[in-house]
């Protein structure tokens, strides 16, 4: 059970969201903030099956998760406060067309806000399917810096992981993603399932080799450098030796 999830809306931004359709907009306000909590738990029992299927820790994900859900929940609810209702504001002169609007915008908040959920929770779940228990014995991880990120070769977990000192930008996520690596917030590094064609395409996003991954099909395979063919442990080898892991 999570606690106190109920605060993450503000029981006065609850409130304002009816206060120009309703009479009893504390009571509107309240039931609001009931529903956020009881969608977040709801979420949160799922996720956590799921991670414990895979011996998977949910608690980093679902921070996150929290987060942007209590960001885009108070969003609708912020937009809801500026619609009104004859009833509540009189209906001389009421701005019927103003309001179809702001109804519509309402409307995008709301599916914006569940939209969110659903994409977001399928994207945890591949991540906990995915997920890697850490090595108990580092030795058996080899790696190597290149001039763009570290590439660790994980036989004991069958992976291949990638790791960047920064964010890398949205071009080269996309084709990261492309290419079979996931981002793990575990691991904090982008990995793959280990493979020979995993390794050299980490030794391009490394920068260790110059080449293009993408070909159009039907064409010859690239031309790699001279570090194409090596393996991390002959590519460590060049390394000078206070470089060496």
């Amino acid at each position: 059970m999570i606690e106190n999830l109920i605060d993450d809306i503000p029981a006065d931004l609850a409130s304002r969201a009816y206060g120009l359709t309703s009479h009893s907009p504390s009571q509107l306000g309240k039931l609001a903030r009931d529903d956020y909590a009881r969608i977040l738990t709801a979420d949160h029992e799922e996720l956590l099956a799921a991670a414990v299927k895979h011996g998977a820790d949910l608690s980093p994900h679902f921070s996150t998760y929290r987060a942007k859900c209590a960001e885009l929940y108070r969003a609708a609810l912020s937009a809801q406060s500026r619609e009104a209702s004859p009833g509540i504001i009189g209906p001389a002169n009421f701005p019927s067309r103003r309001m179809e609007k702001i109804r519509r915008g309402i409307s995008k908040r709301w599916a914006g806000f569940s939209d969110f959920r659903e994409r977001a929770k399928n994207a945890i779940r591949r991540d906990l399917a995915g997920y890697v228990k850490p090595v108990s014995d580092p030795s058996t991880v080899t790696r190597v810096t290149g001039p763009l990120a570290t590439i660790e070769d994980d036989p004991s977990v069958n992976r291949v992981r990638l790791i960047y000192s920064g964010k890398p930008d949205a071009t080269v996520r996309s084709a990261l993603k492309g290419q079979g690596f996931r981002w793990s917030p575990t691991n904090t590094a982008w990995q793959a399932i280990r493979s020979h064609a995993a390794l050299e395409k980490a030794k391009h996003f490394a920068g260790l080799i110059e080449t293009s991954i993408e070909q159009p099909k039907d064409t010859p395979s690239p031309t790699f450098n001279r570090y194409s063919d090596m393996t991390l442990g002959q590519l460590i080898g060049l390394l000078p030796e206070r470089a060496r892991p």
